[in-house]
């Protein structure tokens, strides 16, 4: 939003128009300049004011939205440190410093997570979209996509949809919501080869499902604005979802 790299452009109502698509969310992650200060947004949100977040785009009426803070690396508990009670007095003290001060980069790389949820009213029903970008720790990123998914999965809906860049590996993904009850897990777990875009080699960008079902492999694409490829996903009525008796649309 109104980003000095992006032309000062509001880019969300940008896309809206090119797409042709009426309904739009915006949920900011901060308001201010990307670089240099930032604050939390206010609330509710201005949507003329400067920020960065994430944005979702519909051709149906969004019904309700939601914008979730995820926890990050500053949540985790601090790692004990291993001491080798054989070493030196200098080399006990030189292990806890390297270790302090990886764990200090760690919390200060850190990056302000969330999840953007929408319900949608559809010609199929209502899903539930969400929208995320997950941290880079992979412990602090598993415990991100649980509880996005489950945020997501809380909302009242026909289907539920997650995507967006899980920093994970797929199997990764899979072992972190492996420990919810079967009833909340995804029925269905999409990805393709996504990252770098000039050579494609990782699944980062990946879909979460449950009420729909792909039609065929996921499609890709390169865009001259982004470092990954974009992801296509042709969507039907699964069988094994609550949508499977509105016919295939």
């Amino acid at each position: 939003m109104y980003q000095a790299r992006s032309g000062n452009l509001n880019q969300v109502k940008q896309v809206s128009d090119i797409l042709d698509m009426d309904y739009w969310e915006y949920a900011p992650i901060f308001s201010g300049h990307i670089v240099g200060l930032h604050h939390n947004p206010r609330s509710p949100f201005a949507r003329s004011e400067r920020g960065y977040g994430l944005a979702l785009f519909s051709r149906f009426p969004i019904r309700r939205s939601l914008s979730l803070s995820l926890p990050g690396y500053k949540s985790l508990p601090r790692t004990a440190v291993a001491i080798d009670n054989q070493s030196t007095l200098l080399e006990r003290a030189s292990t806890r410093v390297r270790a302090l001060a990886k764990d200090y980069k760690g919390r200060m790389k850190n990056q302000a997570r969330i999840v953007q949820g929408a319900v949608i009213d559809s010609p199929l029903g209502t899903v539930a979209l969400g929208n995320t970008h997950l941290e880079t720790q992979s412990k602090v990123a598993k415990r991100q996509a649980r509880l996005a998914w489950q945020s997501l999965h809380s909302l009242d809906a026909d289907a539920y949809l997650l995507a967006g860049d899980f920093n994970l590996t797929p199997k990764t993904v899979d072992s972190a919501l492996a420990v919810l009850p079967e009833s909340q897990r995804p029925t269905f777990h999409y990805f393709a080869q996504t990252f770098p875009a000039a050579d494609p080699r990782h699944p980062l960008d990946q879909l979460l499902v449950s009420g729909l079902q792909t039609r065929n492999a996921p499609q890709t694409q390169r865009l001259s604005i982004s470092d990954h490829l974009a992801v296509i996903y042709d969507l039907s009525p699964s069988s094994r979802g609550s949508f499977s008796d509105r016919g295939d649309q």
